[in-house]
């Protein structure tokens, strides 16, 4: 039987626990580890204990792990029906070793786009060549921004990328504009960034940013403006524009360029 032991569980709920304030509801943790890790599970971690047909092994074997970890001081007791997971003193400082042991501190550690390269996929009996131009863009991106001091994610799916430096986050969503459609990816990345924050923050609330391939118009950068939403794109000149909303993103260091949308 080939399941994910016990101690890595132990380490995927600490460091989302951490992630999430020190504290969330059993499913939000599930889900949070589900996001985080779900590409590390094997085939029997995905398969259903007799016991419980309708629950995967992990998640199952998680909730034993979070009781053993209750008894080794790692998390504070169960008070009663309801009560979220949270982390003990102890917990935070393991928390905080296992981001400095596994090298969380560095903004390139898990930043790993995907290959921007054409590839060849067959539908139906036909060959078509797909362009990977929506990784292109979040490599691009990415690595500029770990150029301004943010740590770059990309290892957390569904999520595309989570920018974050010392008291700031941001979740961002990126599109490519198909033929210049920009009305479908501006309401794709309104509607994914919203739904991502409702189901995967509980505390933190991240900033929200919209990255696109190219200019999106002036009507769309207000649209989302209006709700909080920044928004990042790339001009024919190379350089990234940002609008009002995406203060941290002004300014740059290093040979990038960054240049503030002008309202009216």
């Amino acid at each position: 039987m080939d399941l994910t032991p016990h101690s890595q569980l132990q380490q995927w709920l600490i460091l989302v626990l951490g992630d999430m304030g020190g504290s969330a509801s059993r499913a939000k943790a599930l889900a949070r580890i589900e996001a985080a890790f779900g590409s590390h599970f094997t085939a029997d971690d995905l398969d259903s204990p007799p016991s419980r047909p309708f629950e995967t092994k992990w998640r199952n074997r998680v909730s034993w792990q979070r009781d053993r970890m209750v008894r080794d001081g790692l998390l504070l007791p169960f008070e009663g029906y309801g009560t979220p997971w949270r982390l003990s003193d102890e917990g935070r400082r393991e928390y905080g070793a296992l981001r400095h042991e596994s090298g969380l501190d560095d903004p390139l550690m898990n930043f790993r786009p995907k290959d921007s390269s054409d590839y060849v996929t067959r539908v139906e009996g036909r060959e078509l060549v797909k362009r990977r131009s929506h990784e292109a863009l979040i490599a691009d991106f990415g690595a500029w921004c770990a150029s301004l001091g943010f740590a770059s994610d990309t290892t957390v799916h569904p999520r595309d990328l989570v920018l974050r430096r010392p008291g700031e986050e941001w979740l961002v969503e990126a599109k490519v504009l198909y033929m210049g459609d920009a009305t479908c990816a501006v309401r794709a990345a309104l509607a994914q960034l919203l739904m991502y924050r409702f189901f995967l923050y509980q505390r933190r609330q991240p900033r929200l940013l919209a990255l696109f391939s190219e200019p999106i118009g002036d009507a769309y950068v207000a649209f989302l403006d209006s709700h909080d939403v920044a928004s990042v794109w790339r001009a024919d000149d190379g350089c990234w524009w940002t609008s009002s909303t995406a203060v941290t993103f002004e300014s740059c260091s290093g040979g990038g360029k960054a240049k503030r949308r002008r309202d009216g």
